[in-house]
């Protein structure tokens, strides 16, 4: 949890792109000081210096790869939050992401409300799942998982289904009317789901699904 405004850069290699996001997060009023950069190596130097708290990293840069300073970044200061900036909808370039680290996934076509509720889930300590990018994940492997999670985390064919409503932001009630089951009874197989991979919020059963290998990249 941070306290108070924060130290942000950017790192992008389109000063229009770098204007155009320093605009934005100027508004916003849990901003302290905002920092630009051209690639990651020129960031390096002033993290501990500026104390810089959150970073939007693009992911394509001419000179550097920003998924790969990704996870050199978090590999030095893994108390530094990233939030992945890119056009990619592609599930191999979101995936890739979050395993080298990431704390969230921002798409360039978002508004400037859906920057701002990123920032606050990575302000609270949480990664920043947007609706498309849990589909893109679910859609990646879990379709081809229901004996892997059976078997392994004793999952019942139901829960596998909730599961991958949970993952895709179904409602408890949009998974009742789907599976025609009590509401009541949709919450206990959530409960039992989160009991049974060693989840305790919703954010914790994304990255149990990618960090237990339930989703590869192709």
């Amino acid at each position: 949890m941070f306290d108070g405004k924060i130290n942000i850069a950017i790192v992008d290699d389109h000063i229009a792109i770098r204007e155009g996001y320093s605009l934005v997060i100027s508004r916003f009023d849990f901003i302290n000081n905002i920092y630009t950069y051209t690639s990651p190596a020129e960031l390096y130097k002033d993290i501990l210096s500026l104390q810089i708290q959150i970073i939007l990293m693009d992911i394509e840069m001419k000179t550097e790869d920003g998924i790969a300073s990704c996870g050199h970044i978090k590999a030095l200061y893994p108390d530094v939050k990233i939030l992945m900036v890119s056009a990619h909808h592609s599930e191999s370039y979101i995936l890739k992401a979050f395993k080298n680290k990431a704390d969230g996934y921002f798409f360039k076509d978002q508004d400037a409300e859906e920057l701002r509720e990123a920032l606050k889930h990575l302000m609270g300590n949480q990664k920043y799942y947007q609706h498309e990018v849990k589909k893109l994940l679910l859609e990646n492997q879990l379709r081809k998982n229901d004996n892997e999670l059976h078997n392994k985390y004793n999952l019942s064919a139901k829960e596998v289904a909730v599961l991958e409503m949970i993952l895709k932001g179904y409602s408890v009630k949009q998974m009742s009317d789907a599976l025609y089951r009590s509401e009541n009874t949709i919450a206990t197989h959530r409960k039992n789901i989160m009991h049974k991979i060693g989840a305790h919020r919703e954010a914790d059963i994304v990255q149990f699904a990618i960090k237990s290998g339930l989703m590869k990249s192709e």
